[in-house]
């Protein structure tokens, strides 16, 4: 049965990687391409709080496959306890956009388009990740998670 156990969650974690390595190799790839083709730049202040949340989520991955490599329950616990954290920097994202969106400049808004695109994508990349380590955790945390 143990065994059994440990497959299912193999199994299942694999086609969560699979997903979230499409995310990269598509959508990221995609959005990439399509904002080299711009003219105009985010401002620095706008870069940074991208960087931000881009870190943020390259550590949940690392965490993710830290926990599901070494079946470590601090590392899955970690990156649940990042929620707060990616969903606060995304919306502060979001926000700040949202304050700053002026449709004189039709480059412009393709580049905020193109980096809400990026924001949704991180937060895929992250939920696919705390899916992962759910299956790491103990049932009882993984249900309050």
């Amino acid at each position: 049965d143990q065994e059994s156990m440990e497959f299912q969650v193999l199994v299942t974690a694999t086609s969560n990687l699979e997903a979230l390595a499409d995310v990269i190799e598509t959508d990221l790839a995609s959005l990439a391409r399509k904002v080299a083709d711009l003219s105009t730049d985010a401002g620095e202040e706008t870069r940074a709080m991208l960087a931000e949340l881009y870190l943020t989520v390259v550590r949940s991955v690392e965490l993710t496959v830290q926990a599901l490599r070494d079946n470590d329950q601090r590392a899955a616990e970690s990156v649940v306890m990042l929620k707060d954290g990616v969903g606060e920097q995304s919306n502060r994202l979001l926000s700040r956009k949202a304050e700053r969106l002026t449709t004189d400049d039709p480059e412009y808004l393709a580049l905020v388009r193109l980096q809400m695109a990026f924001v949704d994508h991180m937060r895929r990349i992250y939920t696919l990740a705390k899916r992962i380590t759910k299956d790491v955790l103990p049932a009882a945390l993984a249900e309050s998670a």
